[in-house]
């Protein structure tokens, strides 16, 4: 019991000095000293899930936890950033069109716009007034139908009233008149 509590108290200590937040990794007992390079760490996320983005990852190095930060751990190992990290091209997807890769975004088709080109653009004819566009159109393809429509009713009732008038004139049978006589 006594010495899993000094575990219990130990373990995290132990782990937070030898790993330092997982860059700062020095392990004197495996020879590994002051200003050595690791292994590269996983990317980090990336800044843009679609239209271009980057993601960066990090060497391990081997600093003295007095640093306050990677890059001043870095700079007194003698080390450049750039030897130190990676940048890559992330988030290339593009919904209605093209990515591309030299200026790193989507090249929207058609008529879209947008980061990842999920928008349609507006037609330009409504917001500017321009009557070359489809909007004045609208008003005028509505009345046709309106018109088509009470159009085709008028017609539908007037077969239906011709067809009963030519029930009824069937069910009326002419007496014979001769009989009566």
């Amino acid at each position: 019991m006594k010495h899993t509590f000094y575990f219990v108290l130990l373990f995290p200590i132990i782990f937070l000095i030898s790993h330092c937040n997982g860059v700062f990794y020095c392990d004197q007992i495996n020879g590994v000293k002051e200003c050595d390079i690791g292994a590269w760490l996983q990317w980090n996320s990336c800044t843009h899930s679609c239209g271009g983005g980057s993601a960066k990852r990090f060497r391990k190095l081997c600093c003295s936890p007095s640093y306050n930060s990677y890059n001043q751990c870095a700079l007194n190992c003698n080390k450049t950033l750039s030897s130190l990290q990676e940048t890559r091209t992330c988030g290339q997807t593009c919904i209605q069109g093209y990515f591309n890769v030299s200026q790193n975004s989507c090249q929207c088709s058609g008529n879209y716009t947008g980061d990842c080109c999920q928008t349609l653009k507006a037609d330009i004819s409504t917001t500017t007034g321009s009557t070359n566009g489809i909007a004045w159109k609208i008003p005028l393809i509505c009345v046709a139908v309106i018109v088509a429509c009470v159009g085709i009713g008028c017609l539908i009732w007037f077969l239906v009233k011709r067809y009963k008038k030519n029930m009824n004139n069937d069910n009326i049978h002419p007496t014979d008149d001769s009989t009566t006589e």
